[in-house]
């Protein structure tokens, strides 16, 4: 295959680039080409993407700044999307989307993601956001450095999370 050196640059990728998040295990080389006319471009993300990035960004809490930091395919993410998709998943019974007042009167929505054995049947109606495994293996890491401690003693003293895995 021919590229010309000028539009397009190419390199060696663990695995195809893909659409799903859930697939990042090490598999056999590809190389992957993108157009450098196009770097720069952000599409507008979609409802499901914002939701896969939710149930795999790593804790059992998440937050727009959170999922904004850890996939940068998201950064052109507003707080109304991501709080869209937390109520989304909250309606799929993935997890619980909380409406939290904080000081200065500062309103966002965090989702908390329930227990892994909670929602096996619930990932099984959705594969294209996650397997189960990849959701237990981010769930049981720690919460984001970005989660403030306000929040965490906040999400403690409501009952919405067990205090150790705030930790």
């Amino acid at each position: 295959m021919h590229v010309a050196a000028t539009k397009m640059f190419c390199f060696e990728v663990a695995e195809p680039f893909s659409v799903s998040l859930s697939h990042r295990i090490q598999g056999p080389r590809h190389h992957a080409c993108y157009d450098k006319s196009k770097l720069g471009q952000h599409s507008e993300p979609t409802k499901r993407n914002i939701m896969a990035a939710i149930l795999q960004t790593k804790g059992p809490v998440v937050e727009h700044k959170v999922v904004v930091w850890n996939w940068k395919f998201l950064k052109m993410m507003s707080s109304k999307q991501f709080a869209a998709a937390a109520y989304e998943l909250h309606s799929a019974n993935l997890g619980t989307a909380l409406d939290l007042e904080m000081q200065k009167n500062r309103h966002f929505v965090v989702f908390v993601k329930k227990p892994p054995e909670e929602i096996v049947e619930s990932l099984a109606a959705n594969p294209d956001l996650c397997s189960l495994e990849h959701y237990t293996m981010r769930y049981n890491l720690p919460v984001s450095k970005s989660v403030s401690l306000g929040l965490r003693h906040q999400l403690a003293s409501m009952g919405a999370v067990p205090a150790k895995l705030l930790k």
